[in-house]
């Protein structure tokens, strides 16, 4: 009931940011992958034709880490959210402690200083709203999208070394602000990739960092399920479902042998 009224509320204000896909009404992961792959056709399209370099970004332990206070004052400031509803929600983050459950054996409580529970069908929403306004950090123009958690930010153009100091300026931006909001990317799990229609492009590699790191390159890499290609064919995307069908295909004709098992012929 408290989700359905701070939906209704946030929604008739306009208060989500536009790039905030994960659970809105009418939003969902295609919703974000057709944006993105739109904007990317939309700059091929262009004459003379433009590049679009990219990060798909990972946050580590996000739900986890957001911090219950800073929260509770963007939810009050920038979001209106105020009396009992304020002070409902703040009661629901705090005083929360866990345990673990080993042989029928509980371990003691430990009490949670930090994050939004899991499970509970108000935290994505919560957790969104923390995240509201990390789009709008980058000195430059970017594009971000925004699915929950999972955030990709991308540019386009012609000039590849402006490209690339662009964005790069906007992942130092997204971890100052990761630093304020007391959140932590993971670089290591961070993917670079590039699309482009020129053939003399096509083995070209961005040169990407955050926090210092560079991240992994992926031509084909995977965002909300779908696997991405620089032509847009989807056939790379197909051929990995055909790939996992097959798999469970084979497995289900392993069970289903007249050869194998305890009644085998």
């Amino acid at each position: 009931m408290i989700l359905i009224r701070i939906q209704y509320f946030l929604d008739s204000k306009n208060l989500i940011p536009g790039e905030q896909y994960g659970y809105r009404r009418g939003h969902s992961t295609v919703d974000q992958i057709i944006s993105f792959c739109q904007s990317i056709r939309d700059a091929q399209s262009c004459k003379p034709t433009h590049h679009t370099m990219a990060a798909l970004l990972d946050l580590t332990k996000a739900f986890d880490r957001v911090w219950k206070h800073k929260l509770l004052i963007k939810l009050h400031d920038t979001f209106n959210i105020r009396g009992n509803t304020l002070a409902w929600i703040s009661d629901f983050l705090h005083h929360r402690s866990i345990r673990v459950n080993f042989n029928n054996t509980f371990s003691d409580p430990v009490v949670l200083g930090q994050g939004v529970p899991q499970g509970s069908v108000l935290s994505p929403t919560l957790f969104s709203l923390y995240l509201a306004g990390i789009g709008k950090t980058p000195s430059v123009e970017m594009r971000v999208g925004l699915f929950a958690d999972d955030i990709v930010i991308w540019y386009s153009g012609r000039d590849l070394v402006e490209m690339e100091r662009n964005l790069n300026n906007a992942l130092s931006s997204f971890s100052d602000y990761a630093l304020e909001f007391k959140l932590c990317f993971n670089p290591t799990k961070s993917i670079a990739t590039f699309f482009t229609t020129n053939k003399r492009l096509y083995s070209y590699q961005p040169t990407l960092k955050m926090d210092n790191k560079n991240l992994a390159y992926e031509k084909h890499p995977k965002y909300l399920g779908y696997v991405l290609d620089p032509e847009w064919s989807s056939h790379k995307h197909i051929d990995h479902i055909v790939s996992k069908c097959r798999k469970r295909l084979s497995i289900l004709k392993f069970i289903a042998g007249k050869d194998w098992g305890s009644e085998a012929v």
